[in-house]
């Protein structure tokens, strides 16, 4: 998939000079495992722990580097904690965001490419997979979640699915 000049690649391939920057095992089979979402940097950044005052010496400069030479990069990730209320159709909590892969990635998309949408993957905890997601589940977690590291909720629509 090409956004802008971002190209996501989500497959590994054993004859590529390199493997797409951010690639993990869940990414290849978020088919099963989770869902396909679009969504803006910004709002991801926004959902995920704060990078903080001491990033990784180097790292966005890295990935603003090899996003302008067209290396891919795999779609970062959220993984969500769904209320166990939710199993019994009580929606008074609201889901939580509990962990992330890609700031980097998107801090150096959002800086070179913009804020355009692009497809990023959201895994649950609690051994969930897709087939285990109601329909009424993904417009919950579109409406309000709670960002990583905090305890207020915050309203969305936060992704569309893909």
């Amino acid at each position: 998939m090409l956004i802008n000049e971002v190209v996501i690649n989500n497959e590994y391939d054993a004859n590529a000079k390199f493997a797409p920057i951010g690639l993990t095992p869940n990414n290849t089979n978020v088919d099963y495992l989770g869902l396909r979402v679009a969504m803006r940097p910004s709002i991801f950044l926004k959902l995920a722990a704060p990078i903080g005052p001491h990033p990784t010496p180097g790292a966005i400069e890295f990935m603003r580097d090899e996003l302008r030479q067209g290396r891919p990069f795999a779609s970062p990730f959220l993984i969500l904690s769904i209320p166990d209320q939710w199993k019994r159709d009580n929606y008074a909590a609201t889901a939580r965001v509990d962990g992330h892969e890609g700031r980097h990635r998107l801090t150096a998309i959002l800086e070179t490419e913009g804020d355009d949408p692009l497809e990023i993957h959201l895994f649950f905890r609690q051994s969930l997979r897709v087939r285990h997601i109601k329909p009424n589940w993904i417009e919950k977690m579109n409406q309000r979640l709670i960002p990583q590291l905090t305890t207020r909720s915050i309203p969305g629509p936060f992704f569309t699915p893909l």
